[in-house]
Protein backbone atom coordinates (compact mmCIF):
# COMPACT_ATOMS: atom_id res chain seq x y z
CA UNK A 1 0.00 0.00 0.00
CA UNK A 2 1.31 3.61 -0.84
CA UNK A 3 0.69 6.69 1.14
CA UNK A 4 -0.69 8.30 -2.00
CA UNK A 5 -3.72 5.71 -1.39
CA UNK A 6 -4.58 6.97 2.13
CA UNK A 7 -2.76 10.55 2.18
CA UNK A 8 -6.98 12.23 1.41
CA UNK A 9 -8.03 9.90 4.47
CA UNK A 10 -5.19 11.17 6.83
CA UNK A 11 -4.15 13.88 8.68
CA UNK A 12 -0.63 14.89 9.74
CA UNK A 13 0.67 15.28 13.28
CA UNK A 14 3.77 16.73 13.73
CA UNK A 15 5.22 17.61 17.20
CA UNK A 16 8.12 19.99 17.91
CA UNK A 17 9.80 22.34 20.39
CA UNK A 18 10.13 26.24 19.64
CA UNK A 19 12.39 28.08 22.24
CA UNK A 20 13.06 31.21 20.00
CA UNK A 21 12.25 33.35 17.01
CA UNK A 22 15.26 31.47 14.85
CA UNK A 23 13.38 28.22 15.66
CA UNK A 24 10.07 29.86 14.02
CA UNK A 25 12.11 30.98 11.30
CA UNK A 26 13.63 27.12 10.74
CA UNK A 27 10.30 26.00 11.37
CA UNK A 28 9.20 28.00 8.10
CA UNK A 29 11.88 27.08 5.93
CA UNK A 30 10.70 23.13 7.17
CA UNK A 31 6.82 24.08 6.34
CA UNK A 32 7.65 25.88 2.45
CA UNK A 33 10.16 22.80 1.57
CA UNK A 34 6.96 20.12 2.92
CA UNK A 35 4.48 22.53 1.40
CA UNK A 36 3.68 20.28 -1.53
CA UNK A 37 3.37 16.91 0.81
CA UNK A 38 1.60 18.50 3.24
CA UNK A 39 -1.31 20.10 0.82
CA UNK A 40 -2.11 16.77 0.43
CA UNK A 41 -3.65 15.77 3.80
CA UNK A 42 -7.10 16.89 4.86
CA UNK A 43 -5.79 18.02 8.25
CA UNK A 44 -2.73 19.20 10.25
CA UNK A 45 -2.24 18.95 14.04
CA UNK A 46 1.10 20.81 15.41
CA UNK A 47 1.53 19.74 19.07
CA UNK A 48 4.54 22.13 20.27
CA UNK A 49 6.10 22.76 23.79
CA UNK A 50 7.98 25.97 24.57
CA UNK A 51 11.38 27.40 25.75
CA UNK A 52 9.81 30.97 25.70
CA UNK A 53 6.59 32.11 25.25
CA UNK A 54 6.20 32.01 21.28
CA UNK A 55 2.39 30.42 21.13
CA UNK A 56 0.79 33.11 19.09
CA UNK A 57 3.38 33.18 16.57
CA UNK A 58 3.91 29.38 16.66
CA UNK A 59 -0.12 29.40 15.84
CA UNK A 60 -0.10 32.56 13.20
CA UNK A 61 2.64 30.66 11.41
CA UNK A 62 0.99 27.47 10.91
CA UNK A 63 -2.57 29.18 10.34
CA UNK A 64 -0.66 30.96 7.53
CA UNK A 65 -0.32 28.01 5.83
CA UNK A 66 -3.31 25.47 6.75
CA UNK A 67 -6.16 27.34 7.46
CA UNK A 68 -7.77 24.68 9.93
CA UNK A 69 -4.91 23.96 11.56
CA UNK A 70 -5.57 22.35 14.76
CA UNK A 71 -2.19 23.41 17.47
CA UNK A 72 -1.79 21.53 20.90
CA UNK A 73 0.42 23.39 22.94
CA UNK A 74 1.92 21.91 25.62
CA UNK A 75 1.26 23.47 29.23
CA UNK A 76 4.68 21.59 30.76
CA UNK A 77 7.69 21.44 29.01
CA UNK A 78 9.85 18.19 30.28
CA UNK A 79 12.71 18.05 28.42
CA UNK A 80 13.25 16.10 24.87
CA UNK A 81 12.56 13.08 25.88
CA UNK A 82 9.62 12.93 28.34
CA UNK A 83 8.25 16.40 26.06
CA UNK A 84 8.41 14.86 22.79
CA UNK A 85 6.13 11.96 24.76
CA UNK A 86 3.66 14.31 25.82
CA UNK A 87 3.22 15.75 22.24
CA UNK A 88 2.98 12.50 21.30
CA UNK A 89 0.57 11.42 23.44
CA UNK A 90 -1.69 14.88 23.33
CA UNK A 91 -2.15 13.91 19.15
CA UNK A 92 -2.99 10.64 19.49
CA UNK A 93 -5.43 11.43 22.43
CA UNK A 94 -7.21 14.41 19.94
CA UNK A 95 -7.23 11.93 17.13
CA UNK A 96 -8.92 9.29 19.53
CA UNK A 97 -10.93 11.86 20.96
CA UNK A 98 -12.18 13.31 17.50
CA UNK A 99 -12.34 9.39 15.39
CA UNK A 100 -9.84 10.25 12.81
CA UNK A 101 -9.01 7.12 11.34
CA UNK A 102 -5.63 7.36 9.66
CA UNK A 103 -2.12 9.63 11.25
CA UNK A 104 0.56 10.40 9.57
CA UNK A 105 2.89 10.98 12.50
CA UNK A 106 6.26 13.06 12.26
CA UNK A 107 8.15 16.13 13.50
CA UNK A 108 8.28 19.40 12.69
CA UNK A 109 11.84 18.98 11.24
CA UNK A 110 11.43 15.94 8.97
CA UNK A 111 12.00 16.77 5.42
CA UNK A 112 9.26 15.29 3.33
CA UNK A 113 9.43 15.07 -0.73
CA UNK A 114 6.43 13.66 -3.06
CA UNK A 115 8.72 10.95 -3.40
CA UNK A 116 7.06 9.10 0.04
CA UNK A 117 3.84 9.79 -1.51
CA UNK A 118 4.92 6.33 -3.73
CA UNK A 119 6.62 4.95 -0.98
CA UNK A 120 5.33 1.01 -0.41
CA UNK A 121 4.69 0.72 3.26
CA UNK A 122 4.48 -2.81 4.71
CA UNK A 123 1.12 -3.31 6.75
CA UNK A 124 0.94 -4.11 10.01
CA UNK A 125 -2.39 -3.94 11.93
CA UNK A 126 -2.09 -0.75 13.83
CA UNK A 127 0.62 1.47 11.47
CA UNK A 128 2.27 1.60 8.70
CA UNK A 129 6.52 2.90 9.26
CA UNK A 130 9.24 3.79 7.04
CA UNK A 131 11.67 4.16 9.47
CA UNK A 132 14.56 5.82 6.90
CA UNK A 133 12.58 8.92 6.87
CA UNK A 134 11.47 8.35 10.39
CA UNK A 135 7.63 9.02 9.19
CA UNK A 136 5.04 6.79 10.76
CA UNK A 137 1.44 6.00 9.46
CA UNK A 138 -1.22 4.61 11.94
CA UNK A 139 -4.71 2.89 12.16
CA UNK A 140 -6.41 4.48 14.88
CA UNK A 141 -9.78 2.19 14.15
Amino acid sequence: MTLKKLINKSVYGTIGYISSQDDLNLLERYILYNLEVLKEYKQIIVATNYGSPLQVENKNLWEKYFSNAILIDSKVNRGHNHGYADLDNAIFDYCKENNIKWLCKSANDTILTTEILDKIFSCIITSLVDLQSHFILFSLQ
